[in-house]
């Protein structure tokens, strides 16, 4: 199963990207995997608060119109039906606080999303005018970039054509 939020904050990436990661780590106790200013993903094993007794959280981060879009996929396996949505708030709650910005929700497509966030991450996070966002600057190997791309292909977060490209990518190949 898979559900899919989004939400706009008028609020830079590296600051969004930052405070989500903050989220994951200090109010839920989760281990992150992540692409910086790009992605988190965490596992999920919430049994009694959110039935969620498995699958994983994967949040992608955009510049988007003066703001960041932030994009949250969940793949739950469900018990008692999942509470994905109060997940989503109480992570949401902790990042305006800490922010002081207002999420507002937002309706967008999540491959369309995907194919938009990977092509800025490619861009190194420029908007169309060129003005840099953020400019990633940490050195990541092609292994352990190519280990986050398996991880989202095995979550079902991109295709094998998308993997495929980016290992030859990565690989210069």
């Amino acid at each position: 199963m898979k559900r899919d939020l989004f939400h706009y904050f008028e609020s830079d990436v590296k600051s969004v990207y930052a405070t989500y990661a903050k989220a994951a780590k200090e109010k839920f106790g989760k281990d992150c995997s992540e692409t910086p200013y790009h992605t988190i993903s965490f596992g999920l094993n919430y049994s009694f608060k959110y039935n969620m007794n498995g699958g994983a959280c994967h949040v992608h981060f955009i510049p988007y119109k003066t703001g960041t879009a932030v994009g949250i996929r969940y793949t739950i396996v469900q018990m008692f039906g999942a509470r994905y949505e109060a997940h989503d708030s109480d992570m949401t709650k902790f990042v305006e606080q800490e922010l002081s910005v207002k999420a507002t929700d937002v309706n967008i497509d999540m491959d369309e999303f995907l194919k938009d966030s990977n092509r800025v991450l490619d861009e190194g996070l420029k908007r169309s005018n060129n003005e840099t966002i953020v400019q990633v600057t940490e050195s990541v190997s092609a292994a352990d970039e190519l280990k986050k791309f398996k991880d989202l292909l095995d979550n079902g977060i991109i295709t094998q054509e998308e993997f495929d490209a980016k290992k030859k990518q990565l690989l210069g190949l």
